[in-house]
């Protein structure tokens, strides 16, 4: 009874880990209520040099320090890290970074595990970005798991969803 009732966890455990990508339509909604945030955190990230946050705000990244992580560490004061830890937390974005000079991304939603999973930003871009389609909902992930696809739909202005799959 005991084992049977581990495997049914076990096997509900792993179909958790790999449910599919939100659809257009709720990623739309969650862009259009917390798109102020998502501003606010690319200027508060802008302003101190942050490439990166992890963990909700736990560590930080600046520049080519990758190896300093404490808001400390990186000249952060406490009170401007609980700001970024308060703000990730509210709108549930674990991930933060600035992709290339012109990027900004949260991340929304991921499953699975290693190679064989997906993941979903909100992206600001000050070029469109290519390939661009026109929903992410018929999105296929690639045949081979070594091969990473991704792709984008708009979602306003300089906003897109993009999609890692």
């Amino acid at each position: 009874m005991r084992r049977t009732a581990l495997l049914w966890l076990a096997l509900l455990g792993l179909a958790g880990c790999f449910s599919p990508p939100p659809k257009q339509q709720a990623l739309m909604a969650r862009f259009q209520t917390e798109r102020q945030s998502y501003e606010t955190l690319r200027k508060m990230m802008r302003e101190d040099g942050i490439s990166d946050i992890f963990d909700y705000g736990e560590e930080f990244e600046k520049g080519e320090r990758r190896n300093d992580r404490s808001a400390e560490s990186i000249g952060l004061s406490n009170g401007r890290a609980d700001a970024y830890r308060a703000l990730m937390k509210q709108i549930g974005v674990p991930r933060a970074f600035s992709a290339e000079s012109d990027e900004f991304a949260v991340l929304l939603d991921s499953s699975g595990m290693a190679n064989r999973g997906w993941r979903v930003l909100a992206v600001w871009r000050q070029t469109p970005p290519r390939p661009l389609h026109d929903s992410l909902d018929d999105f296929q992930r690639s045949k081979d798991a070594n091969d990473w696809r991704q792709g984008y739909a708009r979602a306003d202005g300089h906003w897109y969803f993009k999609i890692v799959w």
